[in-house]
């Protein structure tokens, strides 16, 4: 079998798949590149360091982007990030509604990984002996709420 030029990263007798290429490797594939190859392949690493380059300054603050006359990309302005924030925020504003499945299968994890006295208790501190004897979504919801606090604090 003819040597492609890859070595294994674990060393000799390793069945591991990963594989670099050998510096030699990588001197021949260069070496039996044509000029025009080798100039298209170097004007787009100036080009990609260029940019690069361009866009950690633009992120430090050293260049504005209305400032680079020939701006590879555009940056957004202050307006969008406000947006950005404010969408992030609306989330978590709107609270989830508690089905009854929900709250349901979470007692019954909670009662599983060694909890079932503190539901029995929490149930009880609402009320009930069953999760079922619930019907306002409301003590359902503070139910659930406090249920996730089992086991965490």
């Amino acid at each position: 079998m003819k040597d492609k030029g890859y070595k294994s990263r674990d060393g000799p007798g390793r069945t591991d798949t990963k594989c670099t290429m050998t510096t030699e490797y990588k001197k021949r594939r260069i070496a039996l590149m044509k000029k025009t190859e080798k100039a298209v392949l170097i004007e787009g690493l100036r080009k990609l360091s260029t940019d690069a380059a361009w866009i950690a300054d633009t992120l430090e603050g050293k260049v504005t982007p209305d400032a680079a006359e020939d701006a590879p990309i555009e940056v957004a302005s202050a307006k969008p990030e406000e947006e950005t924030t404010k969408a992030l925020e609306a989330p978590a504003k709107e609270e989830k509604e508690v089905t009854f499945e929900d709250a349901r299968a979470l007692l019954a994890d909670k009662a599983r990984a060694g909890y079932k006295a503190e539901v029995k208790a929490l149930l009880t501190s609402h009320g009930v002996s069953k999760l079922s004897e619930i019907t306002d979504p409301d003590v359902l919801k503070k139910v659930v709420q406090e249920a996730e606090g089992i086991g965490n604090g």
